[in-house]
């Protein structure tokens, strides 16, 4: 049993070895078959660790990609741009729930109209119709000065 565990873990390493020396230039492949050799021999535990030394790391693409420096202003400047994005699309629901808030105290206050010809309960129903309006206008501004920062940011 001993000796088919051996064996599997043998073919293993020859197929994960196999792989690895065929994504590397010739010099790695020379010194990772003489590594595997130094363990196929049973050379003494200095050997293969002198024989691993010499193996300078192995990278693929995405390393090589990341050991490249950061421009940190590039970073930085697709930061703002998303939070701006997200202001953008905060602003363009709060003021389309002020758009509903206005046109449902607008018609509140037409219907009050015609039925009541209450002058406080309409002075009432004035002031939160212009309260609404001027919310509105502070947000489509908002809005607009966020936009505009995204075009110049965007250049």
């Amino acid at each position: 049993m001993a000796d088919q565990l051996s064996q599997l873990l043998e073919q293993y390493v020859f197929s994960v070895a196999g792989r690895i020396i065929g994504d590397v230039d010739e010099e790695e492949q020379t010194q990772l078959i003489q590594l595997i050799h130094a363990i196929g021999s049973g050379d003494p535990p200095i050997a293969i660790e002198r024989a691993l030394k010499s193996i300078q790391p192995i990278k693929t693409e995405w390393q090589q990609e990341l050991d490249k420096p950061v421009n940190l202003d590039s970073v930085h400047l697709q930061w703002r741009i998303g939070i701006i994005r997200q202001q953008i699309r905060r602003d363009e629901l709060y003021i389309t729930r002020l758009e509903n808030a206005l046109y449902a105290t607008q018609q509140h206050y037409e219907f009050g109209q015609t039925l009541l010809n209450n002058d406080r309960r309409q002075s009432i129903w004035r002031c939160l119709i212009s309260q609404y309006q001027q919310y509105l206008r502070q947000a489509r501004e908002s809005q607009q000065l966020a936009m505009d920062q995204l075009v110049r940011l965007s250049k």
